[in-house]
């Protein structure tokens, strides 16, 4: 009667159809460079702005934040208390790995992939094979869901458009972004924000889904066979197969990127 309102924000993009069918939502989208510098001096600086000393490294910190509103405060928080002569440290060193550390920003992470249904916890998991940045190939990417057994085929549906229906439930989330679209329809690559791509490499390795091999002596360094199923070598070494099936006994996937392989 006093005219209040709630504004209610969420990850789910459909969210509105369950209240009201015809309502009007707006899309929230990523900050732009200048927008997240300006988030960033505000949060360090106030109304003062930023120091022209400083101004170039805080720039350049802003813009690796890629337009996250989230990460730009806790990256702020993580220099009101770094000395002035550190920044360049912090920009150089600057990762998503880096604000996981906050407990707030893994709280938030942490909800959203737990209120995943079963079957697309795997299927986002699954990204962190794929480097930092690395645009993924849309139909590729289906059909290694599929042929990993994470895609249930209904009799309404091909187990590729069930797959791509798991895709865009992922977007739909806001989990996933997409960087190319096809000329018809549809997304034809996609990837992840660095935090949550640092996040489902953690998660994968905190639950034994996919052990990420960055070098081929890291294999080596296991006390005994491993028991994962999934492997994901990311090094430029030459790579014996025969080799990894003994480390991995039990290896059913082997993803290999940029190597001769034998």
């Amino acid at each position: 009667a006093n005219g209040s309102r709630i504004v209610i924000t969420s990850r789910l993009q459909n969210l509105s159809l369950q209240f009201k069918p015809d309502s009007k939502v707006p899309h929230l989208r990523h900050l732009t460079n200048e927008e997240s510098w300006n988030l960033l001096q505000k949060k360090l600086f106030g109304q003062e702005g930023c120091p022209p000393r400083l101004s170039r490294v805080a720039s350049q910190i802003a813009k690796s934040c890629r337009g996250l509103p989230l990460t730009v405060v806790l990256v702020a928080g993580i220099l009101a208390n770094t000395a002035e002569d550190c920044w360049e440290e912090v920009a150089k060193s600057l990762t998503s790995s880096i604000v996981l550390d906050d407990e707030y920003c893994m709280m938030t992470l942490e909800l959203s992939y737990s209120h995943l249904p079963d079957d697309l916890k795997p299927c986002l998991l699954y990204f962190g094979a794929f480097k930092e940045d690395e645009n993924v190939p849309v139909r590729r990417l289906l059909w290694l869901w599929i042929s990993e057994g994470f895609v249930r085929k209904t009799e309404e549906k091909s187990l590729e458009e069930a797959a791509y229906n798991y895709l865009m439930a992922l977007i739909n989330r806001s989990l996933v972004m997409v960087t190319d679209q096809r000329t018809t329809s549809g997304a034809k690559a996609c990837q992840l924000h660095d935090l949550v791509h640092e996040f489902c490499v953690e998660k994968a390795k905190e639950e034994s889904f996919l052990r990420i091999i960055q070098s081929w002596e890291d294999p080596f360094s296991l006390a005994e066979p491993s028991s994962h199923h999934r492997v994901c070598v990311q090094s430029s070494w030459e790579l014996k197969t025969w080799e990894l099936v003994i480390i991995f006994p039990n290896l059913r996937c082997l993803l290999l990127f940029g190597y001769d392989a034998f």
